[in-house]
C-alpha cells in the first residue's frame, strides 16, 4: 500500500530537484540583478526581486520609488519609461512601452512593426494592484490609478482613475474644479 504523499517527499528529499530548482532560481536573481544594475537615476529604489525590466538603460527611476512583486517594467530599444519621485507600484503591474502594430491589411499582426512610444509616470504617483500603463501614456503629479485599471490616455495630475479602459473617478485635489478628465 502507497503511503499518501511518498511521491511528493521522495521528490523534495531528492538533491536532484533542490539542485535544479536553486539554479534556477540563482538564474533569474542574477538576471534580474544584471538589467538591474543597468536602470538610470536613483540608487534609493527598492523592488521586489520577482520584478522583471526589458531595455533596462531606458528606464529611469526617481528617488524612494518601490515596485512590489510580480511587476513587468518593459521600455524599448526606443522608448523609455521615466517614474517620477516618490512613487509607488503596487503588485503585478505592468507598465509596458510597445505594442505590436494592428492595422488591417498590412500583413499578420506578429509581422507588423512594433509601435514604441514613452511612458512618464509623474511624481507621488500610487498605481494599485495589476494596474496596466500601456505606450504614449503620460500619468500627472500626484495621480492614483486603481487597482485592475488599464490606462490607454494621459492621466491629469492629482487625479484618481479606474476601469478598463481608465476614467477619471475622482480627485485628490480639494478643488472641484481641478478634475479634468483623461485627455484624447
Amino acid at each position: 500500500m502507497a503511503i499518501p504523499g511518498a511521491a511528493l517527499i521522495k521528490t523534495l528529499l531528492s538533491p536532484s530537484f533542490w539542485h535544479f530548482t536553486l539554479k534556477k532560481w540563482e538564474a533569474e536573481f542574477h538576471t534580474n540583478r544584471g538589467a538591474a544594475s543597468k536602470l538610470r537615476g536613483s540608487k534609493d529604489v527598492f523592488f521586489d526581486p520577482s520584478v522583471t525590466f526589458r531595455s533596462p538603460e531606458n528606464i529611469v527611476l526617481g528617488s524612494r520609488v518601490w515596485i512590489n512583486e510580480g511587476c513587468k517594467i518593459w521600455a524599448s530599444p526606443n522608448a523609455r519609461i521615466v517614474v517620477g519621485d516618490h512613487t509607488l507600484l503596487g503588485p503585478n503591474i505592468v507598465v509596458i512601452a510597445n505594442n505590436h502594430g494592428t492595422e488591417y491589411g498590412k500583413g499578420f499582426i506578429r509581422d507588423q512593426p512594433m509601435v514604441e512610444k514613452d511612458i512618464k509616470i509623474g511624481p507621488d504617483c500610487w498605481l494599485g494592484a495589476g494596474a496596466v500603463i500601456l505606450a504614449g501614456v503620460e500619468i500627472g503629479e500626484g495621480a492614483v490609478v486603481a487597482a485592475g485599471a488599464v490606462v490607454t490616455k494621459n492621466v491629469p495630475p492629482y487625479s484618481i482613475v479606474g476601469g478598463v479602459p481608465a476614467k477619471v473617478i475622482s480627485s485628490r485635489n480639494s478643488n472641484p474644479e481641478r478634475l479634468y478628465s483623461i485627455s484624447t
